[in-house]
């Protein structure tokens, strides 16, 4: 072995030990995979909001596009979706108001 290979090998080492000092491991932990990110297709319309996703073509919402419906807000990507949205709320898994009894008629 030559000179650079020994120093190679040696800050390796070094590496290693400094790790298991850390960890108790050789970061072990650095080469686990990240938790996998849910896909937006299977996604509640909350989960959506959560993730500020617009619920309709599950991309980046803005704040400037919004909607509240039954106490809750949802925010879209732009003003096409919030329309679609705000005539179909339940083709994206929004409970609509219920509509109010239309009020009796008074008797003649």
């Amino acid at each position: 072995m030559n000179l650079p290979s020994i120093r190679a090998l040696f800050s390796a080492m070094l590496l290693v030990l400094a790790c298991m000092a850390l960890h108790g491991t050789a970061c072990a932990e650095d080469t686990k995979t990240p938790p996998a990110k849910k896909d937006p297709k299977t996604m509640s319309l909350d989960e959506l909001e959560a993730a500020g996703l617009c619920p309709v073509k599950k991309i980046e919402s803005k704040q400037i596009y919004h909607y509240d419906l039954n106490g809750k807000t949802y925010h879209f990507c732009c003003r096409e979706c919030q329309d679609e949205f705000e005539a179909h709320p339940e083709k994206y898994g929004a409970k609509a108001d219920k509509p109010k009894d239309p009020a009796p008629e008074p008797k003649k």
